[in-house]
């Protein structure tokens, strides 16, 4: 019966060393294995396809890709991607902002205080508070978006700007 116990005893450390050792040797093959960040300029068809695609936000036909961007960082264990850019739209439009974001709640409107407040001014066109354009700010919450991940619409008497930077893993 001893002699029982005493090989239970050597089966059972000797599966505590090898899975500490593989699991160790995992870490390191893995903090080996990161592939390089890529960062690519979307055409204005990927950017409309990505915001539908990934976060049903419906950007209409008539509406221009200012800028779009997809930085990914690709890591083992958590892959994320930023897409960073605008869509600029006729003046008009301003009012058409909650078919935008087909299944996700309404935005609401704000103002250059509470994007200031919440380290968001970043997102504004570069006028926009000084010419007291209105703000709408949807805070992204679906898919597989990111806490954080905002998309700003900006009304003026020229234009409607739809800043976008959303986060997903």
């Amino acid at each position: 019966m001893l002699m029982l116990v005493g090989l239970v005893a050597a089966a059972t450390l000797v599966t505590a060393v090898l899975f500490f050792s593989l699991s160790a040797l995992s870490d390191s093959v893995e903090s080996a294995v990161v592939l390089p960040d890529t960062h690519t300029e979307l055409s204005d068809d990927e950017a409309r396809n990505k915001m539908a695609e990934l976060f049903d936000i419906h950007i209409p036909e008539n509406w221009r890709l200012a800028e779009m961007t997809e930085t990914c960082r690709n890591r083992m264990n958590l892959p994320t991607c930023t897409y960073d850019g605008m869509f600029e739209g006729p003046a008009t439009e301003f009012a058409r902002y909650p078919e935008l974001f087909r299944g996700a709640a309404v935005a609401r409107p704000v103002t250059c205080e509470v994007l200031a407040a919440k380290n968001l001014l970043d997102l504004v066109p570069q006028t926009t508070c000084t010419n007291g354009q209105s703000l709408v700010l949807h805070e992204l919450a679906v898919g597989r978006a990111v806490i954080g991940s905002s998309v700003l619409v900006a009304g003026s008497a020229t234009t409607t700007d739809v800043r976008i930077r959303i986060r997903v893993v």
